[in-house]
């Protein structure tokens, strides 16, 4: 009988720990358990692929079929802290003719954005990690392509009609080749830019974006200058080492967009503009301007793009080799159409894009200077 009352109890004690587990698995998660928890906010995906090419002059030539791979994530860690990603894969198969060694078409695994986000309090926003630089939306700067260790400090608020933030950036600037060629140890070059953006709409038909801040490049190292001479710039010295830009990077930015975008009828007109200005330059050589203008055309479910630019970028308005690389550097005036199409129902986007430029002044080195992209692209997809 003792037997028997010990299996009893056993037993009970066994389906009372199943009835328990089961209990605790079915058992809703509760709000304040699951807010606890890190959550991706966002995890998805894209793909391009197209052909690409460049052509300078007689010597210089690219072409290449490639693949563009990016991903888009962010991890909420807590309701003050968050974690940004951007990856890419970059796939090239491409011929490429060049009087200058070039990572035009390089296979690599890089980062467009990864950063950790703090909010200490709602209209602030502390970023340190990878920033990209697209954040700006000035390419004759910089390419929106370029991601630069460091940090970034934003204040932002929105009302009714306009949404303002006032940011500063410390970064430092970073290429794919190595600084191995110089004449000693260098100091520490950085990217600093202040600047005000505003967006907002106006009289129910506009909608519209700006901004206006300073930029300065400081330190740049030797083989960057050597390198920056060959794409434009102004640089004393034949060799890397030692190379010096001739000019230093102090100055202003502005930009904005303005879109008539009148919600009767199927086309919207937009304008842009980007203006830079070094005042370490001489007369002639640190200005940058872009204009642009063309409609967005909606019918059913797709949207017709068509843009035309015209712009210059004299020889040191900025460091020419982190300047957008389908530009050509700097030392340029050029015109160039872009247009896309995009299947809202497919999901994807087909694109096209030209820009033809000459030199501002003659040299030894450049040369007029054409590049084309076609393409096709998705929209992101959840994973």
């Amino acid at each position: 009988m003792p037997g028997f009352i010990r299996l009893l109890v056993i037993a009970l004690c066994l389906l009372g720990r199943a009835a328990l587990a089961e209990e605790m698995a079915i058992r809703p998660v509760t709000e304040m358990e699951a807010s606890k928890r890190p959550q991706f906010k966002t995890a998805e995906w894209k793909l391009e692929t197209g052909i690409d090419g460049y052509h300078q002059g007689k010597k210089d030539q690219g072409d290449a079929a490639y693949a563009h791979l990016d991903g888009n994530f962010q991890l909420n860690l807590a309701p003050w802290l968050r974690l940004v990603g951007r990856p890419r894969v970059d796939f090239y198969s491409a011929r490429v003719q060049e009087r200058f060694d070039s990572d035009e078409y390089q296979n690599r695994v890089r980062l467009l954005d990864g950063y950790i986000a703090v909010n200490p309090f709602a209209p602030v926003e502390l970023r340190a990690g990878f920033i990209n630089q697209g954040y700006w939306d000035q390419y004759l700067l910089v390419s929106n392509r370029r991601a630069f260790p460091g940090a970034q400090e934003i204040v932002g608020w929105t009302g009714v009609d306009l949404h303002g933030e006032v940011t500063a950036e410390q970064v430092v600037p970073t290429s794919y080749s190595v600084d191995d060629e110089r004449e000693d140890k260098e100091r520490l070059p950085t990217l600093q830019i202040q600047a005000v953006k505003f967006s907002g709409t106006a009289f129910s038909v506009f909608e519209w974006k700006a901004m206006a801040g300073h930029y300065a490049w400081t330190n740049p190292p030797n083989k960057v200058a050597f390198e920056s001479a060959q794409w434009g710039n102004s640089v004393e010295g034949e060799v890397a080492p030692g190379a010096t830009f001739k000019f230093g990077f102090d100055g202003w930015m502005a930009g904005g967009e303005l879109c008539y975008c009148a919600s009767q009828g199927p086309v919207k007109w937009i304008g842009e503009f980007q203006r830079l200005h070094n005042s370490r330059a001489g007369s002639g050589y640190g200005d940058a301007q872009l204009l642009g203008i063309g409609p967005r055309i909606s019918f059913g479910q797709k949207t017709l793009d068509l843009r035309y630019r015209r712009m210059f970028l004299e020889k040191d308005a900025t460091i020419s080799v982190y300047t957008k690389s389908g530009l050509g550097g700097t030392n340029r005036e050029s015109d160039s159409i872009e247009a896309s199409l995009h299947f809202k129902d497919y999901k994807f986007a087909m694109f096209g894009r030209w820009l033809g430029s000459t030199v501002i002044r003659d040299n030894d080195i450049q040369a007029p200077h054409n590049t084309y992209v076609l393409g096709v692209e998705t929209d992101y997809a959840p994973f």
